[in-house]
Formats: C-alpha cells, sequence, structure tokens
C-alpha cells in the first residue's frame, strides 16, 4: 500500500486570492516521485524560481525511503516539516514560523489510521503562543482537486506539462491568467528544470532543480 506519493515542486505559486498558510493547489507529481528519489539517494533538493535575473529559492529535505520531510522557502520565515511512521504512513505535518532563537509552530494536522493502516481520520490544530486556540477532527483530509488542473503524461507517466491559473509569489510579484508549466526530465528519473508559459506562450518563469544525494559508507569490516 502506497501512502504518500506527492512532491511539492511549486512552493512559491499560490492558486485563488494570496493569503499566508494557503494549500498549494498545483505543481503536485503523482507518479511515484519518492521512490525515485530513494532511488537515486537524493536527501535535499533546491529549486531556484527565476523570474529574468532575480532567483528566488525553495528548499526541500527527504528522508530514506525518499518522503519530503521539510520543505522551506528561502526569504521567508514559515516552513513545513513532516513526520513517518516506519512503514511511510505519514504522521503528522507542522507548519511553524522560524524566528530568533526559537521556531513556533503555528498549525499541525496529525494522520489516525484503523483497520488495515487505512486513514481514519485527520486532526487540525491551530496555535497561539505554544496553545492550542482551535482543533477540527475530519474522516479524511482535504482534498484538492486536481480536474482544476490538467496535466499531460509522456509514456512512461511522467508528468510534462501542467495548467495553472493566477499565480502568486511573495513581495507582491502576481501573474494572472491562464499558465502552462512544462517539466523536462534526467535520466534517472529526476526533474532536471521545468519552464512557465503564460496564455501567449511566452516564458515567464525559469525553474531550476539542483540535487544533494546522501553520501553512503561501506561499513568498516575491521
Amino acid at each position: 500500500m502506497k501512502y504518500i506519493s506527492i512532491i511539492l515542486t511549486l512552493s512559491f505559486f499560490l492558486t485563488g486570492e494570496p493569503g499566508f498558510g494557503q494549500e498549494l493547489h498545483f505543481g503536485y507529481h503523482l507518479v511515484n516521485e519518492d521512490s525515485t528519489l530513494s532511488r537515486n539517494n537524493i536527501k535535499s533538493l533546491t529549486v531556484k524560481n527565476c523570474i529574468g535575473s532575480s532567483c528566488m529559492e525553495v528548499n526541500y529535505e527527504f528522508n530514506s525511503l525518499g518522503l519530503i520531510t521539510k520543505l522551506a522557502p528561502a526569504i521567508i520565515n514559515p516552513y513545513s516539516t513532516w513526520e513517518y511512521y516506519p512503514d511511510g504512513r505519514i504522521k503528522a505535518k507542522y507548519s511553524k514560523n522560524h524566528c530568533c532563537d526559537s521556531d513556533t509552530i503555528f498549525s499541525s494536522t496529525h494522520y489516525e489510521y484503523g483497520f488495515n493502516d487505512n486513514l481514519k481520520y485527520v486532526i487540525y490544530r491551530s496555535y497561539k503562543n505554544g496553545m492550542v486556540i482551535k482543533e477540527d477532527t475530519l474522516d479524511k483530509e482535504k482534498e484538492v482537486d486536481l480536474k482544476n488542473y490538467p496535466t499531460i503524461r509522456n509514456e512512461i507517466g511522467q508528468v510534462i506539462e501542467q495548467t495553472l491559473t493566477d499565480l502568486y509569489y511573495p513581495c507582491g510579484i502576481v501573474f494572472k491568467g491562464t499558465h502552462r508549466i512544462r517539466y523536462h526530465y534526467l535520466d534517472n528519473g529526476l526533474i532536471d528544470y521545468g519552464k512557465i508559459y503564460n496564455d501567449q506562450g511566452e516564458l515567464i518563469v525559469d525553474l531550476k532543480y539542483e540535487y544533494e544525494k546522501e553520501i553512503k559508507t561501506l561499513p568498516n569490516k575491521g
């Protein structure tokens, strides 16, 4: 049973009205990206979102299964972390602020499982000054309607093109209208780069992917 196979490839872009804390509604790959990352021993990834000569970075970290454990945009304080059970089931997600000498949690999602390890319900919590101020329990996680973001895949199932709507960046950069992102892959299955075009076919954003591999050492036999 596969529990999580979503890697966020675009973490600056939001759909709908811009606002802090919104979930990302696109840039998801649903084609076993975690196994590709694991097979290539990838421990971290930096995606550079370049508009002209100016680039903003998004940093990712992964565990040995290729599952995302941290997502941190470089120019803003908020970031997210994930926890998993040993078998790969997601245990919790935390949204945090990095400030001063400590980090604070402002929201969390906890996953509870039932019979046959099927997801039973999720618990959403909001925090203020380290205290829970709101809690909601739902029988399933909030779903993203991917029908609004149609994709084109190649013969082996990789997403090569995806339709996007309004794009919002930090610092007030906004691209209105319909856009298309096109992905290009390396021979090992990892994304090499992406390009985003507006509805006139003009290139507006270059996405550059830089991977760091886990260095594995052989055990010392003495």
